[in-house]
């Protein structure tokens, strides 16, 4: 599968190693106590000038009201799977160490039976799973691969072997294959409609390489495109200050779901009470 074009692919393993489960770090902000954080924020930030000691300051502050946690989950979770499954599940082992400590045949019986079940319930869950996905929800990168990255392999280990069927042919050389996904690439462009930019390889006395890259690309559709720009707009660029309702709008603009060093609703949600000393940090280092 794929979000660029139809794609379909097949692995084979002959062996399998367990995931170990994925251990995340993150911080809860239910329970803030808003007040004391405010006071912190006007007490600590008021003297700060540089956005170097800003964050190292905010950062503090949130470790002491928000401080970091950290909680394991299954490597190979899916969306699909329920309460009642994780059960099955979990019968299913225990009937499995109960056949394997005493070897008789009924309880190997009673694990089968289970493990059946258990196959039949997943085969159920997913297929409902899938039938309530809206195609219309996913028409992003992201969106994509939020859907679908639960399905992908990540069992695969840089010391397995590759082998590709190239017109009929096995080729499991490693050169073989190299060469040939660089003959693929390397010649993609040409099955597709693109006009070729005239290239000017006149650069009889240019030495310096910049010039001679300018020189040969002079004619290429984006550098046209900068120069008409430069020919509308010729003032140079030119540095300034910023004003906070400038610094209000970037933030409040920031996506909730991107992650750094302190959490954009964090960030959004106590502005007002650092804006100053974040607004003369950046007005600082511009300077």
């Amino acid at each position: 599968m794929s979000d660029f074009h139809l794609m379909i692919y097949t692995m084979f393993r002959t062996t399998f190693e367990k995931t170990p489960p994925i251990e995340i770090k993150y911080r809860s902000l239910k329970h803030l106590d808003s007040k004391k954080v405010v006071d912190d924020l006007i007490d600590h930030t008021s003297d700060i000038n540089n956005y170097g000691d800003f964050e190292k300051c905010l950062v503090s502050i949130l470790d002491s009201h928000a401080p970091m946690k950290s909680k394991k989950l299954r490597a190979n979770t899916k969306p699909f799977i329920n309460k009642s499954i994780r059960k099955a599940i979990a019968i299913r082992t225990r009937l499995k160490n109960i056949a394997n400590k005493t070897g008789l045949l009924s309880d190997f019986e009673k694990y089968k039976r289970q493990r059946n079940f258990v196959v039949a319930q997943n085969k159920k869950a997913q297929k409902s799973y899938f039938k309530q996905l809206n195609p219309k929800n996913i028409q992003t990168s992201k969106t994509f691969f939020q859907t679908f990255k639960p399905y992908f392999s990540n069992k695969y280990t840089h010391a397995e072997k590759l082998i590709l069927v190239e017109n009929k042919d096995i080729i499991s050389n490693d050169l073989d294959i190299a060469e040939c996904f660089n003959g693929y690439f390397a010649n993609i462009t040409k099955s597709l409609d693109i006009k070729e930019w005239p290239i000017n390889y006149s650069a009889e006395g240019i030495t310096d390489p910049c010039s001679k890259a300018l020189n040969k690309f002079s004619n290429h559709p984006s550098i046209q495109a900068i120069n008409a720009k430069i020919d509308i707009c010729p003032t140079l660029f030119k540095f300034r200050k910023i004003s906070k309702a400038e610094l209000k709008i970037e933030i409040e603009s920031l996506d909730s779901s991107k992650s750094g060093s302190v959490p954009i609703q964090f960030i959004k949600a106590y502005l007002p009470f650092y804006i100053d000393a974040l607004c003369i940090s950046f007005d600082n280092a511009i300077q």
